[in-house]
């Protein structure tokens, strides 16, 4: 565990931890260097810290594994990786990660191998299920139509007829309505979080379907008459 201050005004206590015999120590002596060139006033979280050591800092994607767990953490420096432990934060930094990393639950180091290798399998296919789904629905509904079943077809393209927006804009107005929802949920108290993402999402929802924004099967039902003749709704 080698300490170090950073900050003019601050300075903030930074433990860079590893162990000696597992962790490159090159990359080590890299995370080292590049902390003690940063100038700021003052580092008042772990996210100061990431900001100014990254290769790409214009990047969406996250660079370090930040974590509450020290069993997390444990299990990170038995791997050969390095932690990076700031005063006054409770998250610790993590390096140099992959994208399976990100993928880990810290349950995983808990369950049987074959329940925890199932169980993450089922995550890579739901993220690529999310990530994939709605580009595919648009690009069928948009370019390749003769893909779906000529009976769906049919009703898709009667369910569509009040909708006013293409596919493509229909599919990024409720991508951004659940990521509204979801950031909703997120910033409120955990008492009623969750409560308002749900039913905000089974309101907006319906609201859209009702308002013809978007496509769905559900609202043309069907019935029939006394007479036995059939009535579209």
């Amino acid at each position: 565990m080698e300490a170090m201050k950073i900050g003019d005004y601050t300075q903030t206590n930074v433990v860079i931890a590893y162990i000696e015999g597992i962790v490159d120590l090159t990359l080590a002596e890299e995370i080292k260097s590049r902390m003690e060139r940063i100038r700021m006033d003052g580092i008042l979280g772990s996210g100061y810290i990431e900001e100014m050591i990254v290769d790409n800092p214009y990047t969406p994607f996250p660079l370090f594994l930040s974590t509450e767990r020290p069993d997390v953490t444990c299990s990170s420096l038995l791997e050969g990786r390095i932690a990076i432990i700031t005063d006054g934060s409770p998250f610790v930094m993590i390096a140099p990660i992959t994208f399976f990393s990100l993928m880990q639950t810290q349950e995983d180091y808990y369950f049987n191998y074959i329940v925890g290798t199932a169980t993450r399998w089922l995550r890579y296919s739901f993220t690529l299920i999310s990530l994939l789904l709605p580009s595919i629905y648009v690009a069928i509904l948009t370019y390749h139509q003769e893909m779906v079943p000529g009976a769906l077809l049919i009703s898709m393209a009667s369910a569509r007829e009040a909708v006013p927006f293409p596919a493509l804009i229909e599919a990024l107005m409720m991508e951004v309505t659940f990521e509204a929802l979801r950031e909703a949920g997120a910033r409120l108290p955990k008492q009623i979080g969750s409560a308002v993402s749900i039913v905000g999402a089974l309101v907006i929802g319906q609201a859209s379907v009702q308002a013809g924004l978007v496509f769905t099967d559900g609202h043309r039902r069907c019935h029939y008459s006394s007479s036995f003749a059939y009535y579209p709704c």
